[in-house]
């Protein structure tokens, strides 16, 4: 019984070794771009997707490349707008800004997009995750594929002006202004 117990213990040790080495993409931060067409797109507010749950997903792009990603779940009869606030309230009250998994760079080309955010990998190393997309117009655009799997539903993101945005300040991007 104890010999069992002692192989159960040094398989479960392997496991989580072989499992933390298997992570190739780890970085400590994220380049972001030397110049960021902005005028592909409006940033002058915020990009929202409703999950089906009710949820909301809300990403604030900023003219230097930076993109922060905030969700939530909003209270029923809310504007987008109410809804946006309640999101960025909450998410003040837990200092977003030093929470590396809400922030990404953006990356623009022509009519497609790419956006590198933080990842959590559990016992593993964080590693950064590329969703890919197309824009669709100056107000909206579409999310396809995270790290290179198709989804079976696209996700579209839809314009709504907003301001003041949330401070951009953080330090998991490299090279802001």
């Amino acid at each position: 019984m104890e010999f069992l117990k002692s192989l159960i213990i040094r398989l479960f040790i392997i496991i989580i070794l072989l499992t933390g080495s298997c992570i190739t993409s780890q970085v400590t931060l994220i380049q972001n771009q030397d110049e960021f067409p902005a005028q592909s797109i409006k940033i002058d507010g915020f990009y929202y997707y409703k999950w089906k749950d009710g949820g909301y997903s809300i990403k604030f792009i900023y003219g230097n490349g930076t993109i922060l990603s905030l969700g939530g779940t909003p209270d029923e009869n809310q504007s987008i707008r109410e809804i946006a606030d309640k999101i960025i309230s909450r998410w003040e009250e837990s200092n977003y800004q030093e929470n590396k998994y809400l922030w990404g760079a953006i990356f623009l080309e022509e009519a497609k997009l790419q956006i590198k955010r933080w990842q959590a990998a559990g016992l593993s190393p964080d590693y950064v995750k590329t969703v890919s997309g197309i824009i669709l117009s100056d107000s909206s655009f579409v999310i396809e594929s995270i790290k290179g799997k198709r989804l079976d539903e696209p996700r579209i993101y839809h314009f709504h002006p907003y301001s003041p945005k949330p401070d951009s300040t953080n330090s998991f991007i490299e090279d802001l202004e």
